[in-house]
Formats: structure tokens, sequence, C-alpha cells
């Protein structure tokens, strides 16, 4: 999740090979609720996980707990 000036911030599940960003969300709070419904919408959809890539946000790791998970680097 990205924060534009501490005011909003957005949350984006991109695609790499598709070079396409396939689900985001706003919020003022960054939850792990964000990524239970970005998840579900991305499934919904009909795309599968392979990979997360993810900061060290308790609870993400419940979220993706059946896939690749790799930590950001700035994090």
């Amino acid at each position: 999740m990205t924060f534009i000036r501490r005011i909003y911030g957005i949350a984006v599940i991109r695609a790499p090979h598709l070079k396409k960003n396939l689900a985001w969300k706003m919020s003022k709070t960054e939850t792990v609720h964000i990524y239970q419904e970005l998840r579900f919408e991305l499934e919904k959809q009909g795309f599968e996980i392979e990979a997360a890539v993810i900061d060290g946000k308790l609870g993400l790791f419940d979220v993706f707990w059946d896939v690749h998970i790799q930590i950001c680097h700035f994090h």
C-alpha cells in the first residue's frame, strides 16, 4: 500500500507478466481486510495467485498462506 501525503493510500494487485493492474482499493489506513478483499476480487475474476510481495505487516502471511511470499526489499 502506498500513501499520498498520509491522507489516503492505495493498495494494488499487479500482474507483472501482463504489465497490468488487476485490482486496487483506496483507504485511509492499511488493514489486512483490504488485502483479503483484493484477493477475493482477483480470484472472482478467475486469476490464480502464484506469489505475493508483501511487507511484514502482521496478518498478511495468513491472507497469502498458500502462495510463495517475497518480503519487500524496502521493508
